[in-house]
C-alpha cells in the first residue's frame, strides 16, 4: 500500500498524520527543518501536544519538497526522490515588507517571523530594541520570548485587536510602519504616528501558504486560525472529508471569510467558517464568528452559501 505523504510537521501536520494513522493509513511525514513542531514550539498550549505526537510518529526531518520541471521532489542529503502527491501542512507565510507597505533602506535586522523564531530557539539574540509588526497570538508569544534577551520589545499593528492579551512588559502600539532607516543595521522606523528607534523588526503578519496548489492544504496552509484546538479540529474535519465518499457541495463565499475544507463533500459531518471577527450568514442563518466557527453539515446538503452580514 502506498503511503500518504504529509508535507510539514508542525502541529497540523503531526495531528493530521496521527488521525490518518488511526484510520489505518500508512503515512509518511517530512519536515524541512531538523526539528518538528513549527511555530507551535513557541506556544505553551501546543508544545506538550507537539512533543507527544513527535514521540508517537516517525518524522523525516531535513527533507524539503520542491517542484522542478513539473515534478514534485523530496530533496535531502540523501539525494532527490520523486513523489506523486501529498497533503500540504506547510503553515503560514509572513508577508514581505513590500506587501506590508514598508519602504526605505535595506538594512540588516529585518526578519521574517520564522527566521526570528529559528534564531531564538537556537539561543541567538536578534536585537536590543525589537519590534514585532503584526498583532496575533504568535507575535505575542514571540514578544514574550524576546523579553528574555532584548531590552525593549514593541508590538505594532495599525488595527491592534482590543481583545488580544499583551503582557504589560511589551509596549503595544496602534501604528503603521511606513519606512525603515539604517545604513548597515536597522536604526529607526518611521511610523504614521512618529518615529521609533529599533535595531530589529520582525514581520509578523501572516497569510495561509500552500506552495503546491495542486495538493490539498490543511491547518495554517489553508486557513487563518491561531488556537491550537482549532488547528487540531481542522485536521480532524479534513480527514473526515477526505476519507468519506460523496458528491461535492457547491460553495458560494462572499466577503473576508473562508470555508474549510474545500472541496467539501456532502458526506462530511461538519465544516468550518473562518473569519477574524464578525457576523456571517450561513445558508440564511446568522452566526457570530471569532476566528472560526464549526457547523454541522446536514445530510444531503448540496450547497453552502456564506457571506458577511
Amino acid at each position: 500500500m502506498d503511503s500518504t505523504l504529509v508535507i510539514g510537521a508542525g502541529l497540523s501536520g503531526l495531528y493530521l498524520a496521527r488521525e490518518l494513522s488511526r484510520r489505518g493509513l500508512e503515512v509518511r511525514l517530512v519536515e524541512t527543518r531538523e526539528r518538528a513542531g513549527g511555530i507551535s514550539l513557541i506556544d505553551p498550549e501546543a508544545k506538550g501536544i507537539v512533543e507527544r505526537l513527535t514521540s508517537q510518529l516517525e518524522v523525516e526531518t531535513g527533507k524539503t519538497v520542491v517542484r522542478a520541471a513539473g515534478r514534485l521532489l523530496i530533496l535531502s542529503s540523501e539525494g532527490a526522490e520523486e513523489v506523486r502527491g501529498g497533503i500540504v501542512a506547510t503553515g503560514f507565510r509572513s508577508k514581505s515588507a513590500a506587501e506590508m507597505g514598508i519602504w526605505g533602506d535595506r538594512p540588516a535586522g529585518v526578519f521574517h517571523f520564522r527566521s526570528a523564531l529559528d534564531l531564538l530557539l537556537e539561543g541567538f539574540k536578534i536585537g536590543e530594541r525589537v519590534v514585532a509588526y503584526g498583532a496575533n497570538r504568535y507575535s505575542v508569544l514571540l514578544a514574550e520570548r524576546l523579553l528574555e534577551s532584548s531590552r525593549e520589545v514593541y508590538l505594532l499593528d495599525p488595527a491592534l485587536p482590543p481583545q488580544l492579551e499583551v503582557p504589560p512588559e511589551v509596549k503595544a502600539m496602534r501604528a503603521k510602519v511606513r519606512y525603515v532607516k539604517g545604513r548597515g543595521r536597522l536604526s529607526k522606523l518611521v511610523l504614521d504616528v512618529g518615529e521609533l528607534e529599533a535595531d530589529a523588526l520582525v514581520l509578523s503578519s501572516f497569510e495561509p501558504w500552500n506552495p503546491f496548489p495542486e495538493l490539498l492544504p490543511v491547518g495554517h496552509a489553508a486557513i487563518e486560525v491561531y488556537e491550537p484546538r482549532a488547528l487540531m479540529e481542522s485536521a480532524e474535519i479534513f480527514v473526515e472529508n477526505l476519507l468519506c465518499e460523496g458528491s461535492y457541495v457547491e460553495l458560494s463565499v462572499r466577503g473576508e471569510l473562508a470555508i474549510f475544507p474545500t472541496p467539501l463533500k456532502s458526506c462530511a459531518r461538519r465544516f468550518m467558517v473562518v473569519m477574524r471577527e464578525g457576523r456571517a450568514i450561513v445558508n440564511g442563518s446568522p452566526y457570530e464568528v471569532r476566528g472560526h466557527l464549526t457547523l454541522p453539515l446536514p445530510p444531503g446538503t448540496s450547497r453552502v452559501e456564506v457571506r458577511e452580514a
